[in-house]
């Protein structure tokens, strides 16, 4: 077995016995767990899932057993999950294991605790990435975090074997994941197996399953040119045959998925490089030039990085790229290479549009007088803030969460295009939003014209600049925050109507056309906070 071959079948071989030896530590019913922080209780063992009950630091709760990184607790009558790194665990523990066969789930009728979902992170998707990247359904690195990539990697698993492809890894998918046979490799005609030596120059033929250092340098050159959106792994999987095939039909080549040594003379002239891109280029803390401060602006534009750009890159610009790569199934390792920066232009690309440029109100008007000639108007513009020297903790009232909008925590969910429900404190009602844009807070617009109507019966059919208590719920979790109900500047949704967008604030946030904290879109947030 050649040295490729090997190294492929150690690693599926790893994958499936981590996927097979997924267990259940239970805890003796004398075990108990005391919070090390405030943390949320959650309905299942996901970060996305539905938030029952708040346990302070300090707090003791019943433990029932581990399940990877998760705890299940009860917390008087309610029992539900908490993340085992914010739980001190006291009390004896069973070496029993359970292959967890109570309640079926809807996805292939396996437990709740052994279905892996998007928004999951662990040690059991860590394995069953690298058992999909050893059978070519995935091209990222085996990160632990159940990303979009993975969810298409699993769906088109799904597929190919049968199975509904939803994406999400249920036990009979775990089961046809553990019974696949890898992609076997073959070698190129007269190549015998240069290719497992990761030393073959550009002119040796690459296809699907190859692995080694011109693997990458040919996946460098496809991420510059845009035809590739994953990380340059060295591993010749289905995305990489697909930009590859994608380029060539762009190049006027034959279309075979082969990278020969017409396509990859065809990148290296269109790149201007000879397979000779290095991480030299890479940026990366402590680094001080124009290319940072360019990159920096991308993270403003893309709604990650709420500081100038500066040109320095420090521990803020840091978090803020590791939190790109990871919203973008990059490796989150905080350094800028060719993959993170060819994600970041196409993602500000994607949002330079979410408001004008410039001050001042904007012409999208407003289905009731539109803008206001006088006093303050928000108008939605994508305006940097000025400096922000103070964020606050996060605090919890019950399942209510009262984020400082500087966390970026909110920014960093919720982007543009995706939807949350508001729920106006006052009358109860609830209607579905958009993110418009926005940068110092959320601007949005109702998703349908349903959701258009219940929001002007919630301001009783006269649209306002003044502020309403509200809670925004996303991904399971409620915020407390505040709206205006006055249509103003540019919109997306044409159908809703609803000429315009309107502005929705949380802790801390401020204005785009002033850059200030509305103190009463404040007291509304702490209306909405104190509401339960």
């Amino acid at each position: 077995m050649n040295a490729r071959k090997w190294k492929s079948a150690a690693a599926t071989a790893l994958a499936a016995v981590t996927l097979a030896c997924m267990t259940i530590t239970s805890y003796a019913s004398t075990a108990t767990g005391t919070a090390t922080g405030t943390v949320l209780v959650r309905e299942k063992a996901s970060t996305s899932s539905t938030a029952l009950s708040t346990i302070k630091k300090g707090q003791t709760v019943t433990v029932l057993g581990v399940e990877g990184d998760w705890v299940k607790v009860k917390d008087g009558s309610r029992t539900g999950y908490i993340a085992k790194r914010y739980l001190d665990i006291e009390g004896k523990v069973s070496t029993s294991t359970s292959s967890s066969s109570s309640s079926s789930s809807s996805s292939g009728g396996s437990s709740q605790s052994s279905v892996l979902r998007k928004g999951d992170e662990n040690e059991a998707v860590k394995a069953m990435q690298k058992k999909l990247i050893a059978l070519g359904f995935l091209d990222t690195d085996a990160t632990g975090r159940f990303g979009s990539a993975t969810k298409e990697a699993v769906k088109a698993f799904q597929k190919s074997v049968g199975l509904s492809a939803d994406g999400v890894v249920g036990s009979s998918t775990m089961s046809a994941l553990l019974g696949a046979a890898e992609i076997p490799v073959i070698p190129e005609e007269g190549a015998g197996d240069k290719g497992s030596q990761n030393t073959s120059s550009s002119s040796a033929a690459m296809q699907k399953g190859d692995e080694g250092a011109s693997v990458t340098n040919l996946q460098k050159m496809l991420i510059e040119l845009g035809y590739l959106k994953t990380d340059a792994t060295g591993y010749f999987g289905s995305a990489t045959k697909a930009a590859v095939t994608a380029f060539q039909k762009d190049s006027g080549l034959a279309a075979d998925g082969v990278a020969g040594k017409a396509t990859v003379a065809a990148l290296e002239k269109k790149t201007g490089a000879s397979n000779t891109s290095s991480s030299s280029s890479a940026l990366k803390e402590g680094d001080e030039n124009d290319q940072v401060k360019q990159m920096q602006q991308l993270l403003i534009d893309a709604g990650y990085l709420n500081t100038k750009a500066t040109g320095f890159f420090g521990s803020l610009t840091a978090a803020a790229v590791r939190a790109f790569q990871k919203d973008h199934d990059l490796k989150a390792d905080g350094v800028v290479g060719q993959a993170t920066m060819t994600m970041l232009k196409k993602s500000s690309q994607n949002t330079s549009g979410g408001g004008s440029s410039s001050g001042g109100s904007s012409s999208g008007g407003s289905s009731s007088g539109g803008s206001s000639s006088g006093g303050h108007v928000d108008d939605g513009n994508d305006g940097a803030a000025g400096n922000v020297t103070h964020v606050e903790e996060t605090r919890y009232n019950g399942d209510i969460v009262l984020e400082d909008w500087w966390s970026g925590k909110i920014d960093s969910l919720i982007k543009r295009g995706q939807t949350y429900t508001v729920t106006d404190v006052a009358t109860g009602r609830s209607f579905r939003c958009a993110r418009y844009g926005g940068s110092n807070h959320l601007d949005s617009e109702p998703y349908t014209a349903e959701d258009a109507a219940i929001m002007e019966e919630i301001f009783d059919y006269n649209w306002t600049w003044s502020a309403r208590a509200i809670l925004l719920t996303y991904d399971g979790v409620t915020y407390a925050a505040a709206m205006n109900g006055m249509p103003h500047g540019g919109q997306k949704i044409t159908t809703n109507n609803f000429n315009g967008q309107f502005c929705i604030h949380f802790l801390n946030s401020r204005t785009h056309g002033g850059d200030q904290v509305n103190q009463d879109m404040q007291a509304r947030i702490m209306e909405a906070f104190y509401s339960r």
